[in-house]
């Protein structure tokens, strides 16, 4: 999708920044699924001074 070109077997990158537990991407993330239904979502999770938190989807690329 960055690239303008969405396809059916696109995937979907999805970066948050702040100060937040794990699990409390979990409403967001259900959402997300049933939106990008059939692709791959990714969400990165970064602290605000950019320290990586967490990595959680199935395309593993850094982020």
């Amino acid at each position: 999708m960055a690239r303008g070109s969405d396809r059916p077997d696109s995937d979907v990158d999805l970066m948050v920044v702040g100060d937040l537990q794990v699990l409390s991407l979990a409403r967001p993330s259900s959402a997300c699924r049933r939106l990008w239904a059939g692709s791959s979502i990714c969400f990165c999770i970064r602290r605000p001074n950019g320290k990586l938190l967490e990595m959680i989807g199935q395309t593993r690329r850094s982020c």
